[in-house]
């Protein structure tokens, strides 16, 4: 009972960090001294959500490019 509690406790921060990596990364987008999709990759392979990750994997030079062309001064 105590070993599968843990477990639960585990998941649920794993899953809660995940989130905040991804709000981070978010974030990192928009100022220029975080690196943004780093830290969302992280959080997407951190819950383990396959189709997310390959979606991030797949558009990743798009999402840059057009985040680049749009705060380019």
């Amino acid at each position: 009972m105590q070993n599968n509690n843990k477990k639960n406790n585990q998941t649920i921060l794993k899953k809660i960090f995940g989130i905040l990596l991804i709000l981070i990364g978010i974030l990192g987008l928009f100022l220029p001294f975080l690196q943004g999709i780093v830290f969302i990759t992280a959080g997407i392979i951190l819950l383990g959500n396959k189709k997310l990750l390959n979606f991030s994997k797949r558009y990743y030079s798009k999402i840059k490019e057009y985040f680049k062309k749009k705060f380019r001064k």
